[in-house]
């Protein structure tokens, strides 16, 4: 039974297209040729610790050319799943001491120590 072409790809970055800082040899060769069949694909990655932006300059500096917009990263699925789902309200984030609320009218942030707030 012929299989038919796929239609897209889904790639983990880690351990598929790179690993270590590095590209895996053959990775951007690769993903070069699905830019070049137009064939649509996504990089997904459960980092945390960088932006998507980010992730496409670092594999552009190791010559894979992976568009922003093609990465699915833990952070954006959550910031995504948040704007379909918050309707309209704030949501805050905290991190070291800091909170901000989005998604309002008028952003707000705030500071704190141990004690309380700050700021």
């Amino acid at each position: 039974m012929p299989i038919d072409p796929p239609l897209a790809f889904l790639l983990d970055f880690d351990g598929v297209l790179g690993l270590a800082g590095r590209a895996i040899p053959g990775s951007p060769e690769a993903v070069a040729e699905l830019e070049r069949r137009r064939i649509p694909f996504r990089v997904i990655t459960n980092t945390s610790l960088s932006s998507r932006a980010t992730l496409a300059r670092r594999v552009a500096e190791r010559g894979a050319s992976i568009p922003t917009e093609n990465w699915i990263t833990a952070l954006s699925v959550s910031a995504a799943w948040t704007a379909r789902n918050s309707h309209g309200g704030g949501l805050g984030f905290t991190f070291c001491g800091f909170i901000q609320m989005t998604m309002l009218p008028q952003p707000l942030s705030a500071r704190w120590n141990c004690g309380g707030a700050v700021e």
